[in-house]
């Protein structure tokens, strides 16, 4: 985190103008010395910059120089993003647009869920970060939401429900996006939920395409045929259950796990649920 943090105030060279950012640029990420663009820097998520201006010997004269308030009380896993001068960073509760050479706010835009949401998510009230391409900033909300704002004045451009949070979902996750579509992943496994990823339109927020990560019956992956159908968390069998598993079961809904056969968990006590995901391309 701290070197994406070095790095991000190194890109603030350029002149202040968001524009549209493209698939080529994402692909080159990694390599990418004026900007950080993606998740992890690039698409092997290296989180590692080439740049070699601060290193062992200078990295002791590093003094702060400008500081931004969140003005959020929860925790903090943001990866900040860079693009022509512009630092884009998000919270559980907004997203931020910071000149990355002032510290100055260029917009914020706040992002609104039902109270009882916190009360639901599995892994904790925060966001992961945002994804740029073609002039937007695309991340997802505690609520399971999909949400696309204008780079530029931090105006929401279309937004979409990805699942019911009630079932036990959340999404967290910083968007990826390759070869033109914006893919996301929800949380909510610690729950019995069976969790996918999914493909988006980044103009419309049309939704594309959504892949299980664990298989259902009949499909390629199921390695026993045996279906686990207790209330367990996600994981390791055996566990009490979560309030969303026992409503899926009041509702006749109970999440489909395959077991493994011989996986124990370290105590030799347990089975194990373990998802079996096929690699495939972007575009399904």
């Amino acid at each position: 985190m701290k070197q994406l943090l070095v790095a991000a105030a190194l890109a603030a060279l350029l002149p202040l103008a968001a524009q549209a950012q493209t698939a080529q640029q994402l692909a080159k990420g990694a390599s990418d010395t004026k900007s950080v663009l993606n998740y992890g820097m690039g698409y092997n998520l290296q989180r590692f910059s080439p740049l070699t201006q601060i290193n062992k010997e200078t990295v002791k004269k590093l003094v702060p120089v400008w500081s931004y308030s969140y003005d959020d009380n929860r925790s903090e896993e943001s990866q900040p993003l860079v693009y022509k001068g512009v630092l884009y960073v998000t919270t559980n509760s907004a997203t931020m647009a910071v000149d990355a050479k002032t510290g100055k706010q260029i917009w914020k835009t706040k992002v609104e869920y039902p109270p009882e949401t916190p009360r639901i998510v599995c892994c904790g009230i925060i966001n992961r970060g945002a994804a740029l391409y073609d002039g937007k900033v695309f991340r997802t909300t505690l609520d399971a939401n999909v949400i696309a704002l204008d780079a530029k004045t931090g105006k929401e451009l279309w937004r979409q429900n990805a699942i019911n949070f009630k079932d036990g979902y959340s999404m967290t996750v910083a968007p990826l996006v390759a070869d033109g579509v914006v893919i996301t992943g929800v949380s909510g496994a610690e729950f019995g939920t069976r969790l996918f990823i999914d493909g988006w339109e980044p103009q419309t927020g049309k939704h594309l395409w959504r892949t299980y990560t664990v298989p259902s019956e009949g499909e390629p992956g199921v390695l026993d045929h045996r279906l686990v159908r207790s209330g367990a968390a996600y994981g390791l069998l055996g566990h009490r259950q979560s309030r969303a598993v026992q409503r899926r079961r009041a509702q006749g809904r109970q999440p489909l796990y395959r077991l493994r056969a011989g996986a124990r968990s370290p105590d030799g006590q347990d089975q194990m649920a373990l998802p079996v995901l096929a690699q495939r391309s972007f575009r399904l």
